[in-house]
């Protein structure tokens, strides 16, 4: 009897969890944007509103809310419009001509189009990279060629040429921690030394998350 009563509660534990994580991932993220953005421009409708209709001001938020996702998805259907486009150029060379703001701009852009870009798939193939050390091997995502211009100042005796023909057939592994992938390492690994999985990124990526458990 006790068995069952055990295995119930945790067969209830994991399913429940991931529900009760999504809730509150997205009560932080509302709570977030509502401190940020939505309370400062409720506040400039408050001196219009009588003390007994303060209720009001939460309507105001909600509204504000879908305004914000309306104007923020028609500059995405309009970005490629001659106009936006000429615009966002304008826009763009006037913070790249800000020194330091340039260089913040420049990096949240990659960064964001690397993400979120529609053309670009982030993580191309799920890989096992013997590391830390021989003999260990840990779950890689490939993310891309390793550049020219790292490989290319290597070379400056014998060894350093076979180091720099190494890299020239590399790629970009990144190497994510559990439970939490956003963290990891980035290591410049030869094709040759990877091994190649036959599963899904999806499938990579939960088995990182949950530990190998999944």
């Amino acid at each position: 009897m006790w068995r069952k009563v055990r295995n119930g509660f945790f067969t209830g534990i994991a399913l429940l969890l991931p529900i009760v994580l999504t809730v509150i991932v997205i009560r932080w993220a509302i709570a977030k944007l509502n401190i940020l953005l939505l309370e400062p421009l409720a506040s400039l409708f408050q001196p219009f509103i009588p003390y007994e209709f303060t209720f009001l001001i939460i309507f105001i938020k909600i509204l504000l809310l879908f305004l914000i996702i309306l104007i923020i998805s028609s500059i995405g259907l309009t970005a490629n419009t001659l106009v936006m486009r000429r615009l966002f150029f304008f826009g763009e060379n006037l913070l790249t001509k800000v020194p330091f703001v340039n260089k913040v701009y420049i990096t949240i852009k990659q960064i964001s189009s690397a993400f979120l870009g529609k053309k670009r798939h982030i993580f191309q193939e799920v890989v096992l990279v013997e590391y830390p050390r021989k003999g260990l091997y840990c779950i890689g995502f490939i993310t891309s060629p390793v550049q020219e211009k790292i490989y290319s100042k290597v070379c400056k005796t014998d060894r350093d040429e076979v180091i720099k023909t190494s890299l020239s057939n590399a790629v970009n592994v990144f190497i994510p921690t559990t439970p939490n992938p956003t963290s990891g390492f980035l290591l410049f690994v030869p094709k040759s030394e990877l091994i190649p999985l036959d599963i899904s990124v999806e499938e990579g990526m939960k088995l990182v998350i949950s530990g190998g458990v999944v």
